[in-house]
């Protein structure tokens, strides 16, 4: 049923009383409301406006109830990107453990959690939010994986993965660099997309690191930034991050991504790090660096944003060569925009802004600049016409392939259940 428009001369109230209960719009509240309370959340989603699916349960149920909405970024107690909805708010747990006990009699599913303090809105957690809902597509060149290391076993990502749900039986492998791990066996009949135990696959890594790796099993993992809140003992489910197919390997080391061992090997580039560059040189890539849209984008918000907060915006520039295996050299461009000591935060006031890019010796724009913190693990030439793919890593621990142009093709799975605005305190 769609809902009625609104006319100038008609008041909300009056066209609620005309709609069915379950379609009621959910009033999105401020953050101040909830903090520090517990709530007992009945509903999660990307967009705020979709109906409450249990609204007709709770309704009739005669419970005291306060439906609300909450945009959960902005409680550092909950997930991040969601619009959570609220049936109450309570000061003691148990009086929300309760009640949830309650509505489960019912039939109505629901979870009790801390709220937290207020989490300003952080700028690269909204970015990734908003990937979320973008769903970049898995457009990586043919046959290219990701690979994925905890303790001393890589596993390789296989694609399209299948989806396999409804396991109970996992295993905890621990925090691996604040990443949490849990295994599962394969259940039977789960198609591994025609990569067998045996093949081989070459695997690249960071500084041009090259090696043939060969499969070995295949594992179910979930992998995830686990909330800072939540309790991590006796757990039996993943705390964080969707079940995804893996093949196990044979890799040493932590190598990136991979690619069937018949393939041709790409030309990739390795960082020279105590490589200078011709002050000649140097001032045309600055010059290509300043000219670009991302450079002027980012330094047109920065200096918005520390004109408005009346700070200081400090502007820093590095670039370092890196070479192929015949010996061209390109330059790594990154230009640095920044506020107070430029660390991460959640305080939106403050800038903190990375724009990369690749140029060539000649002057040449070979990867557009883009804002894009995170080491720069591997600079790739899949054929783009002379433009140069770059894998980096994205907060938080992310890995992403950037194409010539600038645009994210496509990203290893990694779940994100945390708030970057520090423990909360009950």
């Amino acid at each position: 049923m769609e809902v009625p428009s609104q006319e100038a001369n008609v008041e909300l109230e009056d066209v609620a009383m005309n709609l069915p209960v379950h379609v009621l719009p959910v009033p999105v509240v401020k953050p101040s409301s909830l903090a520090g309370r517990w709530l007992l959340l009945v509903q999660s989603d990307s967009d705020m406006n979709v109906p409450l699916a249990s609204r007709e349960q709770l309704e009739s149920s005669g419970f005291d109830l306060n439906l609300s909405r909450v945009y959960s970024s902005q409680l550092n107690g909950l997930e991040p990107c969601e619009y959570v909805t609220v049936a109450q708010s309570y000061i003691h747990r148990e009086e929300a453990r309760y009640w949830a006990r309650q509505l489960e009699r019912l039939g109505v599913a629901s979870s009790v959690q801390y709220a937290g303090s207020i989490a300003p809105l952080d700028g690269e957690l909204e970015e990734r939010c908003q990937r979320e809902l973008d769903e970049v597509s898995r457009v990586c060149p043919e046959e290219f994986r990701w690979l994925t290391t905890a303790g001393t076993t890589t596993w390789m990502e296989l694609d399209p993965a299948p989806q396999v749900e409804n396991l109970e039986t996992w295993g905890d492998l621990g925090i691996h660099d604040q990443v949490a791990w849990w295994r599962a066996d394969v259940p039977e009949g789960v198609d591994v997309s025609g990569v067998a135990v045996g093949d081989s696959w070459r695997a690249y890594g960071a500084d041009g690191e090259v090696q043939t790796c060969r499969i070995t099993g295949f594992d179910l993992l979930a992998r995830g930034v686990p909330h800072h809140d939540r309790e991590s003992t006796n757990e039996t489910l993943p705390t964080c991050g969707e079940a995804v197919l893996y093949a196990r390997t044979d890799c040493k080391g932590a190598p990136v991504w991979a690619q069937p061992a018949s393939r041709s090997t790409p030309d990739r580039y390795r960082a020279l790090p105590d490589e200078r560059v011709s002050p000649t040189v140097l001032a045309q890539t600055m010059v290509r660096l300043t000219d670009s849209l991302g450079y002027r984008l980012a330094r047109s918000r920065g200096e918005a944003q520390a004109r408005e907060e009346r700070q200081l915006l400090q502007e820093s520039s590095e670039v370092q060569v890196w070479e192929r295996q015949d010996g061209q050299r390109v330059l790594l461009v990154r230009s640095t925009l920044k506020t107070q000591d430029g660390m991460r935060t959640c305080d939106e006031r403050v800038v903190n802004a990375v724009v990369v890019g690749i140029v060539g010796m000649d002057g040449q724009v070979l990867s557009e600049f883009r804002e894009g913190r995170g080491a720069v693990l591997d600079v790739v030439d899949f054929d783009e016409g002379g433009r140069l793919s770059v894998v980096q890593e994205v907060w938080p621990r992310e890995q992403w392939l950037f194409n010539g142009r600038g645009e994210a093709r496509c990203r290893a799975k990694l779940g994100y259940c945390d708030s970057p605005c520090g423990e909360v305190s009950k």
